[in-house]
C-alpha cells in the first residue's frame, strides 16, 4: 500500500471540458497557482507518454518530481505516472460532470523517495497531500469560475 493514498476534491461552477482544458495546460499553472510551477517536456501539450517536470512551493521548500502522462480521456480524466524525483507511483484528474457543477478529483496512490521522505510520508503525507492539493483545487475553482 502506497504511504499516501487519498483523493481531494471540489466542485467546481464550470463545464467539465473548460476545466479540463486548464489542467492540460500545464505550461500556464503558475497563472491560476502561482506557487505551482509545471513545464511540458519536449512537446508544446500533452499527450500519452510526455512527461511533466513540476515544481511546488517556493525555494527554499520545494518538492520537485516529473510525471508521465499514461492516457488522456478528454474530458472525463488525465492519469499520470510520478516517474521521478521526491515522489513516485500514479495519480489521475478525474472530471465528473454533476447537477451541481463539475467534480474535479486528484487520486493520489505515491510514496516518497529515500528513507527520510518515505517515512514523512507515511507519517504526515496524507494530511499533507491534502493540504496542498486543497489550496490548488480552490485556485482552480477561483480561476476557472471567473472566466
Amino acid at each position: 500500500m502506497p504511504a499516501i493514498s487519498v483523493i481531494d476534491d471540489i466542485v467546481i461552477q464550470a463545464p467539465a471540458q473548460l476545466i479540463f482544458d486548464v489542467i492540460a495546460d500545464y505550461n500556464n499553472f503558475t497563472s491560476w497557482c502561482p506557487d505551482y510551477h509545471c513545464e511540458i517536456l519536449g512537446a508544446d501539450k500533452i499527450s500519452e507518454g510526455v512527461q511533466v517536470a513540476h515544481c511546488l512551493g517556493k525555494p527554499p521548500f520545494t518538492t520537485e518530481f516529473v510525471r508521465e502522462i499514461k492516457s488522456i480521456e478528454a474530458p472525463q480524466r488525465i492519469d499520470e505516472a510520478y516517474i521521478s524525483g521526491a515522489l513516485v507511483g500514479t495519480g489521475s484528474w478525474i472530471f465528473t460532470q454533476e447537477e451541481s457543477g463539475t467534480r474535479v478529483a486528484y487520486d493520489c496512490q505515491v510514496d516518497g523517495t529515500g528513507i527520510i521522505m518515505n517515512l514523512a510520508m507515511k507519517l504526515i503525507g496524507t494530511s499533507a497531500h491534502s493540504k496542498v492539493y486543497q489550496n490548488i483545487l480552490n485556485s482552480l475553482k477561483n480561476h476557472c469560475e471567473a472566466r
